[in-house]
């Protein structure tokens, strides 16, 4: 790679804003010929992890086989590592009729299509697990393993932001997707890419871009310092592109749409000051933060509303106690005792209860800041709590039922994913179970009464996402630090 480093903040003094002064540049690539695609019917062996006396579930194991998920979830060409014997090559010429190379990333749920700004979103929170609890990864030998489960959306974000304002932010048409039930190899029709820029509104991808960047700097900067500036000088490049045109982000309706674009600045500013110590960027957040602060509902943790995790990230990084405390409104209505109009409401087996749709995303998101938010010092007994009940919810704490796809004796089986459901005799969504084991996938949840039926075709409930996951994995990683430092039996 060309360029030299240099010294560059928006804040007279700072020390430590490293940046490239120069980006990589990128290639076309025209595609090859069609992947060899692989027989029908093979069966995948995973690996049984140790379980340590302390834990009522194996975190070991469910971190691994989370990891598993998102590797069946990788678009273009497959590295020769892969651990999904069902899975090979597929969309490799993705963007090729733009003039632009973006094959990769993470199909976004059960179909193929790429949504940069969830998928964005999900990297970040899985880097901040990852951050946190790095003692967990290695105790669970998913170290390696988690770093290439970062880097490979990282490194497509990295392929989509082609130039300083400019960032591809989805590859497929949601139409003609749904309407295909079958394998991601077999896709061969060119797909289009949409971009967002000075003239096409896309704040919160570009904004969320940004945060996952720089937070893959922090997971990457003494592993490889090369590729750890790449990405913080895209980091800071795509901050300065969604604070120039701050407009809200439509592109991607009505599959992902957005409440409003403040909190996602202001996250983006709060991680790269966290990677930078660039006084401006803490600055921006603490400002941002000051206007949405004001709102009544900061709505559940997660790609849409990043309130919540705003004010945990602030606190983090100033320790001033008013974040602390927003931080902690937020979070009451999510416990036990919560009696509040605006409380979450609980299924009789206490799943913490958001919406209808992919329910368990909520209450996993919600988990990892308690247990994050517990480690700095607040209400570490009723947060860590509250964590631990809710993933164990996820685990089997509902009458025995595991909601992670292979995890357990009594897991779901007919998922809601198009390349699981392909076997040898075709691609079934109905309650056939699937013809591959997606291990590791959370699936959307139960509905309002703990009932969940195991039928590919509901779709709310049955259905797998990258950010349903991303969560939720931190949580696992976040109780197994708690098993390492001895804490699971003190609250």
């Amino acid at each position: 790679m060309g360029g030299s480093w240099d010294i560059k903040c928006n804040q007279k003094g700072s020390k430590n804003g490293i940046v490239l002064a120069e980006a990589r540049r990128r290639r076309r690539h025209k595609p090859s010929s069609p992947p060899n695609l692989y027989p029908a019917g093979i069966v995948q062996t995973t690996e049984q992890k140790v379980k340590a006396p302390n834990e009522k579930y194996n975190y070991n194991q469910v971190i691994y086989l989370s990891n598993l998920f998102y590797e069946a979830q990788r678009a273009g060409k497959l590295p020769s590592d892969n651990r999904i014997p069902w899975r090979r090559d597929s969309n490799i010429a993705d963007g090729f009729d733009s003039d632009v190379e973006l094959s990769g990333g993470y199909y976004d749920a059960g179909d193929y299509l790429i949504f940069g700004w969830p998928l964005a979103s999900s990297t970040t929170v899985l880097i901040w697990g990852l951050l946190e609890y790095e003692d967990a990864y290695t105790e669970a030998g998913e170290l390696g393993h988690m770093l290439a489960t970062v880097k490979w959306p990282l490194d497509w974000l990295l392929k989509a932001h082609v130039a300083p304002d400019a960032l591809y932010v989805q590859v497929g048409d949601g139409k003609v997707e749904h309407r295909y039930w079958g394998r991601p190899e077999f896709e061969s029709k060119p797909r289009p890419a949409l971009l967002v820029n000075a003239s096409v509104p896309g704040t919160e991808p570009l904004a969320d871009a940004a945060a996952a960047m720089a937070a893959g700097f922090l997971a990457f900067q003494h592993r490889d310092p090369v590729y750890a500036h790449t990405l913080l000088l895209h980091a800071q490049q795509l901050f300065e592109a969604a604070m120039a045109h701050p407009r809200k982000f439509t592109l991607s309706s009505p599959y992902y749409e957005s409440s409003g674009y403040r909190d996602e600045l202001a996250w983006a500013a709060a991680w790269l000051y966290k990677a930078t110590g660039c006084a401006s960027y803490l600055s921006h957040a603490l400002n941002l933060a000051e206007i949405f602060s004001k709102s009544d509902d900061m709505g559940a943790f997660g790609w849409d509303s990043k309130d919540a995790g705003v004010y945990l990230l602030l606190y983090q990084l100033t320790r001033d106690t008013k974040h602390a405390k927003v931080f902690a409104s937020y979070l009451a209505d999510w416990l036990p005792q919560a009696s509040s109009a605006t409380a979450i409401k609980r299924t009789p087996r206490g799943l913490a209860y958001y919406l209808t749709w992919g329910p368990l995303r909520w209450a996993a998101n919600t988990a990892f800041l308690a247990l994050l938010a517990a480690d700095m010092g607040l209400s570490p007994g009723p947060y860590r709590a509250f964590a631990r009940s809710q993933i164990h919810y996820m685990l089997g704490d509902n009458g025995n039922f595991s909601y992670v796809v292979g995890f357990g004796s009594n897991f779901p089986k007919a998922i809601h994913h198009r390349a699981a459901s392909c076997g040898r005799y075709g691609c079934i969504c109905d309650t056939t179970p699937s013809a591959n084991t997606l291990y590791g996938a959370l699936v959307g949840g139960p509905d309002e009464k703990d009932t969940y039926l195991d039928d590919c075709r509901d779709y709310k409930h049955t259905e797998v996402s990258v950010d349903y996951n991303a969560g939720f994995q931190g949580a696992v990683a976040g109780l197994k630090h708690l098993s390492l430092m001895g804490l699971l039996e003190s609250f």
